[in-house]
């Protein structure tokens, strides 16, 4: 892991962009903070706002996917791996556009569109699109209460064992890339999950989705794909993190055969350098200046590989939410990352009774 890692994005807004290899445009960084500050609209239902101020709409809400105004000028980091002849496939990613409803009952997409917004093909050509996007009423991982349910990582599995794998002959075919998506660390309303319960605290969600990425890296590291994977775990931004060292300061963990065990890394590393170290494992040149000037994480690898699997070990979730998360969420508009992250923030801080107070130990001689 790093702890020294920080990202260079703010927001979802800008934070999914940057994830996919994208540095963002002018209007971007200029319009989030218009909009998430209230002085833009992003309601394209609202009659008041696209009937008279047309040109006014923001896509600010579409957190995972690039508009025609965003394209840089060597695209962002899907079309780089093409270009340089590489495969990818994108899991949820990639393809949430702006003005979506992310309700309960929306499987297996987990979203409806309503308005007609460009899709870049390359991602569209790469992408599954029978994954869930954001939607806080999807679980991330199988539920005990409810095994059939769909979720994001029965789905990757599905596609995982079903296409990339063959046991018989012990062989791996995965694309060279995988992107894939775990959103519910975002946190979710007490009933999203189950409307009429069990209610779900913010723990459950953390443990919803530590659950998907152990059983990911469980279902990987006993294939014939773990000799040569190495899986970075990110977020896109750091909103509601509240790091005591810094707000851009996030979490990074890599996990490989070929990573340093029990290491912590102090170097400073970015989004930038992930995407940097990518291109130097692929053997393909720097997609832009920003991954040009960063510094690569290969003081993370060894070349005295483990090749141990990984046995997820069980987790004891959480019960019940607390009074005051089912109170501080119930009217909270959680159909969109970051549609309230004062309220959101405020929830997390007030259940969980944060920040702790500090105790002073009282000197001895």
């Amino acid at each position: 892991m790093g702890d020294n890692f920080f990202l260079e994005p703010s927001v979802s807004s800008d934070g999914h962009r940057w994830l996919t290899g994208y540095y963002t445009s002018e209007f971007e960084d200029t319009h989030w903070p218009a909009s998430y500050g209230g002085r833009r609209s992003d309601a394209g239902d609202d009659p008041n706002v696209y009937g008279p101020y047309p040109g006014r709409l923001g896509f600010t809400d579409a957190n995972q996917s690039q508009t025609p105004d965003d394209y840089n000028q060597h695209g962002g980091f899907y079309a780089h791996l093409v270009r340089n002849g590489k495969t990818f496939i994108n899991f949820g990613n990639s393809n949430e556009f702006a003005e979506v409803d992310e309700d309960y009952g929306l499987e297996p997409t987990g979203e409806r569109q309503h308005v007609n917004v460009p899709m870049e093909k390359i991602a569209r050509d790469n992408s599954d699109h029978l994954y869930a996007e954001f939607n806080t009423h999807i679980p991330d991982a199988p539920l005990a209460e409810d095994p059939t349910r769909y979720n994001r990582f029965s789905r990757f599995k599905q596609v995982f064992e079903s296409q990339y794998v063959d046991t018989g002959n012990n062989t791996c075919k995965l694309p060279s890339y995988v992107d894939l998506y775990y959103p519910n660390d975002h946190g979710g309303g007490a009933n999203d999950i189950f409307p009429n319960g069990p209610k779900w605290s913010y723990p459950r969600f953390l443990q919803d989705n530590d659950a998907a990425l152990g059983l990911t890296v469980d279902l990987i590291s006993h294939s014939p794909c773990w000799k040569d994977t190495v899986i970075f775990v990110t977020e896109d931004d750091t909103q509601n993190g509240l790091d005591h060292v810094n707000g851009f300061r996030s979490i990074f963990l890599a996990i490989s055969p070929w990573i340093k065990h029990q290491n912590v890394a102090k170097t400073h590393y970015s989004l930038a350098s992930m995407f940097k170290t990518i291109d130097l494992i692929f053997g393909i040149p720097a997609n832009n200046q920003f991954e040009v000037a960063a510094t690569d994480m290969r003081n993370m690898f060894t070349n005295q590989p483990d090749f141990t699997p990984y046995s997820m070990v069980p987790v004891t979730y959480a019960k019940n939410a607390n009074k005051t998360w089912v109170k501080l969420t119930q009217h909270l508009n959680l159909s969109r990352p970051d549609s309230d992250e004062v309220g959101l923030r405020e929830a997390i801080l007030k259940s969980e009774h944060l920040p702790h107070a500090k105790t002073a130990a009282a000197a001895t001689r």
